[in-house]
């Protein structure tokens, strides 16, 4: 009660801190599933996969300050003082294992408006059209390689409706609001229609208007956009959910989300932090490629805007990062440009205009707009890929897709390595696998049932999903 009240003032002030080691940490506790995609791919345990060191929340906590994210991966906790008001800088001294302090203060909060779909003309045609543009319809959709055995974390701001209608959740696995114990309530199907027209690109079964890209994969939702503000707080939360996502056994990440300017100006970012992984977003992209999932970025959709470059984490090598492009090939006038050195981004184009998408009302309507469309698009063809082929790691199914691309021998800044070819990608998949002696049979993976992810329970005081355990492969709220 106290954190929902506090979560109502207006100008709250919130630090995050670096931590200096972890002594006294145990190993995150994983999902059967989880620990199943760390054996088959050979991911070590490392310092990243600890937990935040006890010792020092116990110490935290003594000096009245209450932990509303953290993360495991960049070692980091936010903090806020009992009654939201400024800590002084004497109050972290007095905690020698902190080695550096960010402010992410929301001085005069300004109510950031919801992401909602960019308007486009309407257009009737079938709606197996967009994957026959990037020749996935037959090699995949029709070849029955629909991403069944697969899990997707959908990271975003919001799936309002979702757990109305049976025909997008039935493969949902479970959710989780990043800012439920912040706020003391969830607004997972509450609050924003955005992640929902993502998931419908992803999961809607082809009788409804929507040809879902990966109709047969399992789901975890994850809201880690808030709506009533814009400050870096949403990039700890993002790292916080994909961080879950991986205790989890998620084997992809889909976010269309992308930061770069904030309500306070000297917390947002600039150009000369491209490709240096110094944001807090960009460091936990990178971290959550090296833990094995493939995890697909929206580009961002400001090169009509004074912006004009890919937001964060879009600047990760080592993210599938998606543009825009429109029905006929070409590059949309607001997706997001990129570089090519040092290295090459944005790393492959799909439809991102006349997108098909669910209504609030459940309809279907094909004015979609943006890059935000075109990413779930990918990373369900991705998903799917991946099901045909899951002898293969992340990043040679990222490998495949880029170099299946249009462009691959003539990238640029616009297009990045062009539109994908799936059937290609899926020959140069099997191929690959073959090469490697792999054999086609794939592990007996646990399948995320229903139930099994119980991420709706209120875990409270913590906004970076601890709270749980995982016993015998299910979550458990302590």
């Amino acid at each position: 009660m106290l954190l929902a009240a506090l979560e109502a003032r207006a100008g709250e002030y919130r630090y995050r801190l670096h931590l200096d080691g972890k002594p006294g940490s145990e190993v995150v506790k994983w999902s059967d599933r989880a620990l199943e995609r760390r054996a088959r791919f050979g991911i070590e345990t490392d310092s990243l996969d600890l937990e935040i060191s006890p010792e020092y929340l116990k110490r935290i906590e003594e000096e009245g300050l209450h932990v509303i994210a953290r993360s495991r991966w960049l070692n980091t906790v936010v903090v806020m003082g009992a009654n939201g008001e400024a800590v002084s800088d004497s109050l972290f001294a007095e905690l020698p294992f902190v080695r550096e302090v960010d402010e992410v203060t929301d001085h005069q909060r300004v109510t950031a408006p919801p992401r909602l779909p960019m308007a486009s003309s309407f257009v009737q045609e079938d709606c197996t059209t967009p994957l026959k543009e990037v020749n996935a319809f037959e090699p995949l959709y029709e070849a029955g390689y629909r991403g069944a055995g697969m899990l997707v974390a959908v990271v975003d701001a919001g799936f309002s409706h979702v757990n109305e209608w049976d025909w997008l959740n039935r493969n949902v696995v479970g959710g989780r609001d990043m800012y439920e114990a912040l706020r003391g309530w969830s607004n997972l199907y509450t609050e924003d229609m955005h992640g929902t027209s993502c998931l419908s690109i992803l999961a809607t079964p082809l009788e409804k208007g929507i040809c879902g890209t990966a109709q047969d994969a399992d789901y975890c939702l994850m809201v880690s956009e808030s709506n009533e503000s814009e400050t870096q707080l949403e990039e700890d939360m993002w790292v916080a959910a994909v961080e879950l996502a991986d205790s989890l056994g998620a084997d992809v990440v889909s976010s269309s989300l992308g930061y770069y300017s904030f309500d306070t100006s000297f917390n947002s970012h600039t150009y000369a932090e491209f490709c240096q992984n110094s944001t807090v977003i960009s460091r936990g992209a990178n971290a959550a490629c090296r833990k094995g999932m493939l995890v697909c970025i929206a580009a961002g959709n400001e090169r009509n805007k004074s912006w004009v470059r890919l937001t964060f984490p879009a600047d990760v090598e080592d993210v599938l990062t998606v543009g825009a492009v429109t029905p006929s090939g070409s590059v949309a006038y607001f997706s997001s440009a990129g570089f090519t050195v040092p290295y090459v981004k944005p790393d492959v184009m799909a439809r991102g205009s006349q997108c098909y998408i669910v209504t609030s009302r459940g309809g279907v309507s094909s004015n979609g707009q943006g890059t935000s469309y075109a990413t779930p698009f990918i990373a369900g063809l991705c998903t799917s890929l991946w099901s045909a082929v899951p002898q293969l790691t992340a990043a040679q199914i990222r490998q495949v897709v880029r170099e299946s691309a249009s462009q691959y021998n003539e990238p640029d800044s616009l297009m990045g390595y062009g539109v994908p070819d799936f059937g290609v990608a899926l020959e140069r998949a099997r191929a690959l696998a073959e090469e490697m002696g792999i054999d086609e049979v794939r592990a007996d993976v646990p399948r995320a049932e229903e139930g099994v992810y119980d991420l709706m329970g209120r875990m409270a005081g913590r906004g970076s999903g601890r709270g749980f355990r995982v016993v015998g492969g299910r979550v458990e709220r302590r």
